[in-house]
Formats: structure tokens, sequence, C-alpha cells
């Protein structure tokens, strides 16, 4: 997608559904490339929102350091729609294929729960973040 300068931009998680019961978390990134990064100018910041519906949208956790990704996870209560907010800051770039002071931001979410119970191996090798 393209996020503008001062733009913020909505991705709704499992298309606005309440996510499964049994997810302990969720976790949500974002990445862009912008060619002044590579000739020393000042790149492009776009931050990451992870917000859940609670009678209104509910802030809970923003990722704004000033590399080119942004990571954001947390506990998920059950029965909460989810929702990313990413926002573009400091966006002088026209040459991403998205206009004037705009870049294009790749974004991946996913939820799942700690039971790691599908094979005897995963709770070994594998280790939940929380």
């Amino acid at each position: 997608m393209c996020v503008a300068d001062g733009q913020s931009v909505y991705i709704t998680v499992n298309n606005g559904s309440i996510i499964a019961n049994a997810a302990d978390y969720i976790k949500a990134t974002t990445w862009w490339y912008d060619k002044n990064h590579d000739v020393g100018l000042d790149h492009a910041k776009v931050d990451l929102g992870l917000e859940y519906w609670n009678g209104m949208w509910m802030g809970i956790q923003t990722g704004a350091t000033n590399d080119n990704k942004q990571r954001v996870l947390h506990d998920a209560p059950a029965g909460s729609s989810w929702r990313l907010r990413i926002t573009g800051r400091s966006i002088a770039t026209d040459i991403e294929g998205c206009g004037s002071n705009a870049v294009r931001v790749y974004y991946a979410w996913m939820y799942e729960d700690n039971a790691r119970d599908d094979d005897a191996n995963l709770s070994t090798y594998i280790r939940p973040e929380f």
C-alpha cells in the first residue's frame, strides 16, 4: 500500500472480525524501501500502531523507530477485533511509485496461541514470546 507523509492508513485484522478466542497474542510488522536511504539522505519513517475495539478503537502499542521496519506484539484479549494504524512520518520521496511525498509500505499480521500442541518437538524448539 502507499502511505503519504502525515497520512494514517488502517488495516483491519481478520477482515474486522473478532479473532479466535484461543489466540494468546497478536503480532504485526511493516517494512518499506526508500532510495534516499541508499545515498545517505534522511529516509522515510513510518510508524506502526496496534489497536483493538472496545466500544471505540484503543491504541495499545506503537512502533516508532527510525529504521525502515517496524514490529509490534501484544497480548490478545479474547473477543476483540484488531487493526493496524500505519502512519507516514518525514516522507520526502517521490520515486517509490506512490506519488509525491509517499512510500510503498508492506505489512503482515498474525495471531496465535502459545499451546504449541501441533507437534511433539514444537514446544522444545519454538518458544513463545510471552
